[in-house]
């Protein structure tokens, strides 16, 4: 995993999103502040003070309005930001919703036979 670390008050030690956890095999109880994670010696463990927890969220909340900015500079990205849209894998066919109203349109696949389309489009 690749941490970024950033040296500023806060009420987490790490922030480890599921693909991390997923890669680490652990499973995480929040309600019991408990995470276990397999190691080469076997089931280890993380656990939370319930105390602690508190004081940090109390202290988190406290500088929510101080308006402190946190810049962050030279952070590599992962690949292209922009989300792709997803593509049809064969060409499809438009076909209204209502008769007659072109706005509202769905789209069946152009390699479907004509009895499924015809089928298809008389449930849909």
């Amino acid at each position: 995993m690749t941490f970024l670390v950033v040296d500023t008050p806060s009420p987490y030690n790490a922030i480890i999103g599921r693909p991390g956890l997923n890669l680490m095999e652990a499973i995480v109880s929040t309600r019991h502040l408990l995470m276990k994670f397999p190691t080469r010696f076997g089931i280890r463990e993380v656990r939370g003070d319930q105390q602690v927890a508190r004081q940090c969220y109390k202290t988190a909340i406290m500088d929510k309005g101080k308006d402190k900015v946190l810049p962050i500079a030279n952070v590599e990205l992962r690949g292209d930001m922009e989300p792709e849209c997803p593509q049809p894998v064969e060409d499809v066919v438009q076909v209204p919703l209502e008769e007659g109203n072109t706005e509202k349109v769905f789209q069946v696949g152009s390699h479907l036979g004509e009895v499924e389309k015809g089928e298809l489009i008389t449930f849909l």
